[in-house]
């Protein structure tokens, strides 16, 4: 799994330095400190898709998100509050066997007791962003969503024999963004229906096989 969310988080990241924008196109930053924002970022993002000082990497971009919080103001971090669920993720699992760390730095593998610490962290970052979004795009912010519908128009329910308002679809989607959101964020949208996703234990001998 590791590999998969780097590559996954690993490729946004990336575009976004490289337009000095902070893990998203509306924290767009111009001056020297967005430059070195954006260079880090970009530096953190290759260390996780290629696994090398993967957990270093993972530390320096929570950073990063922290500064941002400084340089962009608290609520569009929040936005983006899956990337510092991703970092405290890498740093407890570090990137696997699948990764460069594992053959030059075995010395950075996280700690085995750290590990239960990894899926909480990413669900409720996850959770948090999608909240947020939700609001600060959608729910509380309906000029703006509607001038997105007026650019690119995605309102699909037409096509499907239920046409909405633009504004009733704007609230639908954000209505369930929420929802997925808060089910995330409070751990009730488990893979077993009334079980724990944090409280299930793997078979051991897949978590050694993890683990190796």
């Amino acid at each position: 799994m590791p590999p998969i969310l780097a590559i996954h988080l690993a490729i946004p990241v990336i575009v976004c330095g490289t337009q000095r924008d902070l893990f998203s196109v509306n924290n767009h930053l111009d001056s020297a400190v967005g430059y070195l924002l954006g260079l880090t970022e970009v530096g953190c993002a290759l260390s996780l898709l290629y696994g090398t000082a993967t957990r270093i990497a993972a530390a320096v971009l929570a950073i990063v998100w922290l500064a941002g919080c400084l340089v962009c103001s608290l609520p569009p971090m929040l936005e983006n509050a899956h990337v510092l669920g991703f970092a405290i993720f890498f740093f407890c699992t570090g990137r696997g066997p699948l990764s460069l760390d594992r053959l030059l730095l075995p010395r950075l593998e996280p700690p085995e007791p750290i590990l239960q610490y990894a899926m909480p962290a990413l669900r409720i970052g996850l959770g948090i962003s999608l909240t947020v979004v939700a609001f600060t795009e959608k729910l509380a912010n309906l000029p703006m969503a509607l001038t997105f519908l007026q650019r690119y128009p995605v309102n699909f329910t037409a096509s499907m024999g239920m046409p909405l308002s633009d504004q009733t679809f704007i609230l639908c989607a954000g209505s369930t963004e929420l929802i997925i959101g808060l089910l995330i964020l409070f751990n009730i949208f488990p893979r077993r229906f009334g079980h724990s996703m944090d409280s299930v234990q793997p078979h051991p001998l897949l978590l050694q096989l993890e683990l190796n």
